[in-house]
């Protein structure tokens, strides 16, 4: 049984096929296999494949008969991998030739579910190789856990902690897939040891993949997998402080998709919905107030507004058909505010003009502006005392009656 399994998902990249593979058949670490998975490339990588496996029986390589995508892919190897620990390299990236031997060490050492050393960006038009601000994580995961969000390539697994949880990457789609995968990870992690010098290179270029998230194809992508986060975290993760970290990310994440000044309505009116159910479900009220300004800066009043439609109609789990009634149900959750008998921080009137309809809490006020509705028809249009009797009494008037908006 080999110490670790490799996996590689392989599409279109001959250019840099070779490199990876060098870098992976000549590792310090000699017990591992290499599971490569050819996903349908239209190129010359099998020819490669096949010619490095001729020499190496610790390649593997797997041959899908149709495109899948990298997720399928993944995932057929986590199938089939039979070490103690699973890895992952993309097919036009490379590792440090100790990488596995480092990230095992530390493993048998301290016993953790995962290993995680680092991502440095790599370019291959200077040989130039940089530890990024978005890639070094590893200060904050020895904080929480959490934040071990992305970056997945750079760590090994315990495969047993995979199969107990049922770790999966989400297959059909083609962006975003990455983070899903650390996502749940993360949640059920016990422990995480990390190492700081051992590097996996993920080399920048302009391949159909590396530009995906541009694509329309990308943004569905997109949406759907950062739901699927959203609803993991929202059923599984049951603690606070893991759940803000990785809310946090996925949150911003999509409000900066957003700010890429997308021009498709369909695409946009879906990121929207997303973050409409996001919102719905965040209970941290004091932090839903930042994230909502930061939509409300990001976007057009008309797109705002769209926004805050879907709130409306998910908003505690009923179908709302107006924003009012949207505005009404989030306000009565700030009612509590001053349970001390204290006037509310915040006290909104509003406009009344006949007994329709009427809300009334601690800082939704109506008010009538006049005497003209004594004598409105009620909503049977029988004018009666009972109807005066109601205006006085859930109404505040203007200063012909006792009580005035003045007051205010």
């Amino acid at each position: 049984m080999p110490k670790v399994s490799v996996i590689v998902p392989v599409y279109n990249t001959e250019k840099y096929l070779s490199k990876c593979l060098d870098s992976l058949t000549a590792q310090t670490l000699k017990d591992i296999e290499i599971i490569c998975i050819n996903d349908c490339s239209p190129d010359g990588s099998l020819a490669i494949l096949q010619k490095y496996a001729a020499g190496d029986d610790r390649i593997k390589v797997i041959d899908f008969k149709e495109n899948k995508g990298a997720a399928a892919a993944r995932n057929a190897g986590i199938d089939v991998a039979s070490g103690d620990y699973i890895g992952f390299v993309d097919s036009d990236d490379f590792v440090d030739l100790d990488f596995y031997e480092k990230l095992y060490d530390k493993a048998i050492e301290t016993g953790a579910d995962a290993v995680k050393g680092n991502i440095y960006d790599y370019d291959e038009n200077t040989g130039q190789a940089i530890l990024t601000e978005f890639y070094n994580k590893n200060d904050k995961i020895r904080e929480n856990y959490a934040y071990f969000y992305y970056g997945f390539t750079s760590a090994i697994y315990k495969k047993s902690f995979l199969t107990e949880y049922h770790i999966k990457f989400p297959e059909g789609i083609s962006y975003f897939e990455d983070p899903y995968f650390s996502v749940q990870c993360a949640v059920n992690y016990h422990k995480i040891s990390t190492i700081d010098d051992a590097i996996y290179y993920y080399e920048r270029h302009d391949t159909g993949q590396a530009q995906l998230h541009k694509t329309k194809h990308g943004m569905y992508g997109f949406i759907h997998n950062a739901g699927l986060i959203f609803d993991y975290i929202n059923f599984y993760c049951h603690d606070v402080d893991k759940y803000e970290i990785i809310f946090d990310f996925v949150c911003n994440f999509t409000i900066d998709r957003l700010g890429e000044n997308v021009k498709d309505d369909t695409l946009k009116k879906g990121i929207l919905d997303l973050l409409a159910r996001a919102m719905i479900k965040y209970n941290n009220y004091e932090k839903k107030e930042v994230y909502l300004n930061k939509i409300q800066r990001t976007i057009s009043t008309t797109d705002y507004n769209v926004f805050l439609i879907y709130c409306a109609r998910l908003s505690d789990r009923q179908d709302y058909k107006t924003l009012e009634d949207f505005i009404l149900s989030e306000y009565k959750k700030y009612d509590q505010l001053n349970e001390d008998g204290k006037r509310p921080l915040v006290k909104i009137l509003v406009s009344y003009i006949k007994p329709s309809f009427l809300f009334k809490s601690k800082i939704l006020t109506p008010i009538q502006l006049g005497k003209a509705v004594e004598k409105a028809d009620s909503k049977d249009g029988v004018q009666s005392d009972e109807n005066l009797k109601w205006l006085h009494e859930n109404c505040d008037f203007n200063d012909d009656f006792e009580g005035g908006i003045s007051e205010y």
